[in-house]
């Protein structure tokens, strides 16, 4: 047993490039409100498109980045290009599942495109998550999220073992109702972007919340069996 320190945001651990000073990350000029698609420097990292509507609701497909405006731009607060940085606003509960252990389900209804919550820990290298992820594979832990952007090698990770948000207990799904998004926000290191949930369909009030681990099983590792119940479901983790 093992208690854990409940996070709001992502800190950094030993070796891990500190994050800029704010008074040099570049930002928009957009002065008046919203920021608009023909004059932003954010909208335009996302080739002109905005990634939420008025609302707050996402519109990319998964594996598309998203570049918030950040505290160095001239845009409002209530600009539309703000959303994961305000925090998440939707009604959870962590519960204790008979065969999945701690679990999270919706004490709301939540709408397709939701941002529902954001994966928070210790950043560390990957090395170090190696190192730590055999100590945990012997415990039958695993709260540890590659940062991996631009291909399969990831140079940090995520570390919500014994520090993290209630993201760290969300359960895998073969159906999931939730999908992870890479954001930029104040720190633009390409290296570390922001871990972010949306729902990708409509979520009923009490339903478990849910993703796809996508775990690869590596040579002849022993198998972990998945209790998702879904139709669709793997049968395994990995």
């Amino acid at each position: 047993p093992f208690s854990v320190k409940l996070l709001s945001s992502c800190v950094i651990g030993l070796g891990v490039a500190a994050p800029p000073d704010l008074s040099f990350t570049p930002g928009c000029s957009c002065k008046r409100g919203s920021c608009s698609s023909s004059n932003c420097m954010c909208i335009k990292e996302m080739q002109g498109a905005f990634p939420y509507d008025e609302e707050g609701t996402l519109l990319f497909e998964p594996g598309k980045p998203i570049y918030e405006c950040n505290s160095s731009c001239k845009c409002s607060p209530n600009c539309r290009n703000r959303v994961i940085q305000k925090g998440p606003k939707v009604l959870i509960e962590i519960f204790k599942n008979r065969l999945k252990g701690w679990s999270v389900r919706a004490k709301q209804e939540i709408k397709k495109g939701t941002f529902v919550c954001e994966y928070v820990g210790e950043i560390i290298t990957s090395k170090e998550a190696e190192k730590r992820g055999k100590k945990y594979d012997k415990l039958g832990l695993s709260y540890l999220f590659d940062l991996d952007v631009e291909s399969t090698y990831n140079k940090y990770c995520i570390d919500a073992t014994l520090q993290g948000g209630f993201a760290r207990f969300i359960n895998h799904s073969c159906d999931p109702n939730l999908q992870n998004y890479q954001v930029w926000v104040d720190n633009l290191d390409k290296d570390q972007p922001r871990i972010a949930f949306f729902a990708i369909r409509d979520i009923k009030m009490n339903e478990e919340l849910t993703f796809d681990y996508k775990y690869e099983r590596l040579g002849n590792s022993t198998r972990l069996a998945c209790y998702c119940g879904a139709k669709n479901c793997r049968r395994y983790l990995f």
